[in-house]
């Protein structure tokens, strides 16, 4: 076990410990941090634990933050292995909740959420989880389908950032213990909203399979000769950029139409892109789409991203198109890429739609949950 806090090498007591698999790239990491920083600057002691090594962490979190990285995500071979791994993670991460004595843990993500609701059986500590994704639409496996099915219902509170993963939870989950809570969001500076946009096209998101990106680089290829001064630009990484790269060949796109940016900060490309993209095969309520949107994007997103849905209303705040679906993908596309007052619309339709959100309000739903006494935090 490693514990990182401004040189400290001893756990110390907090009131609020966060719990997470890592902290790599990705959309509940990028909550979980948010939420953490923010309630450290107003005063809660904080623990950040995660199963795997600090060598993954992507985000910077605020230096009063305890971190405390049980280093135990090591892959397993086979069931029985897994299922000891698993026993141990629970056993590690039980021992150092209890030596902290910490009153409120906050699960993030499906498996890991499983795991500390196990491991905080009896402890007297009040457990939240958050799922990140609808349950309906992803499986974890038939084994953590089912664990998920079986304890989320012991937790306190379980939340969700889409109403749609609240009605899915529903089925499983008493209705009193079940509560939508939108993403944190950092707002935005306002600051070159209006600036010029080139002719890009741009996706951000892990290249897994569940963000579609086989689907976009066909539609795109459909694209290259009525509309061949625009290219795609894509920020991330993962396990199918091979892949993915080869597929782009395949499909004969030119080198030179796509940019693969890899894993920096979008905010810039936001501001530069003119049409952002989404077409995820499941989604929550993903952070990508709502910066977008903050920063005035025309956004198309796929009709199997719930949370999505509840921004995105099909030609008014942005435009919605089947799940795994090229052919549709790229007409609509190619309708906003041949329409500039239709994308000038949809942005400024979008960008209200989401400004309209108060995320101070978000903040006091989550203080709110924790049930701490206000002489607790500090």
């Amino acid at each position: 076990m490693h514990i990182e806090s401004n040189g400290n090498t001893t756990l110390r007591e907090c009131e609020v410990a966060f719990v997470i698999s890592d902290l790599g790239v990705g959309g509940a990491q990028r909550v979980l941090v948010n939420l953490a920083n923010r309630l450290t600057s107003d005063g809660y002691r904080i623990a950040l634990i995660t199963v795997d090594s600090t060598d993954s962490d992507y985000f910077r979190i605020d230096g009063r933050i305890q971190r405390i990285a049980l280093g135990m995500k090591q892959p397993s071979q086979d069931f029985i292995n897994a299922i000891a791994s698993n026993v141990r993670r629970i056993k590690s991460l039980r021992n150092v909740l209890r030596d902290m004595g910490t009153a409120c843990i906050v699960s993030f993500v499906g498996t890991m959420n499983i795991l500390t609701i196990l491991a905080t059986r009896y402890m007297g500590a009040r457990v939240i989880i958050s799922e990140r994704n609808d349950p309906a639409r992803e499986s974890l496996g038939v084994f953590w389908d089912f664990m998920r099915r079986l304890v989320y219902g012991r937790a306190d509170v379980v939340t969700a950032n889409s109403k749609g993963a609240i009605a899915s939870l529903s089925r499983y989950v008493p209705p009193g213990k079940l509560l939508y809570v939108p993403n944190v969001m950092t707002r935005m500076s306002s600051k070159g909203r209006a600036g010029s946009r080139e002719n890009w096209i741009l996706a951000v998101g892990r290249l897994e399979r569940q963000k579609g990106y086989d689907v976009l680089l066909e539609a795109f290829s459909r694209l290259r000769r009525t509309a061949p001064d625009w290219v795609l630009v894509i920020v991330g990484s993962g396990s199918l950029e091979p892949t993915l790269r080869k597929l782009a060949g395949e499909l004969d796109i030119p080198i030179e139409k796509i940019i693969w940016k890899g894993q920096v900060d979008p905010y810039p490309l936001y501001l530069r892109s003119s049409i952002y993209v989404l077409p995820s095969r499941y989604e929550g309520t993903p952070n990508t789409l709502l910066e977008a949107l903050q920063c005035g994007l025309a956004a198309v997103v796929s009709d199997a991203s719930s949370g999505a849905l509840e921004y995105i209303v099909h030609r008014e705040t942005g435009m919605v198109v089947p799940v795994d679906h090229p052919q549709e993908l790229s007409n609509i596309l190619g309708e906003l890429i041949t329409n500039p007052q239709l994308r000038r619309q949809l942005g400024e339709a979008g960008q209200s739609c989401v400004d309209a959100t108060d995320p101070e309000a978000v903040i006091a739903t989550w203080k709110n949950l924790l049930q701490l006494e206000p002489n607790a935090a500090g």
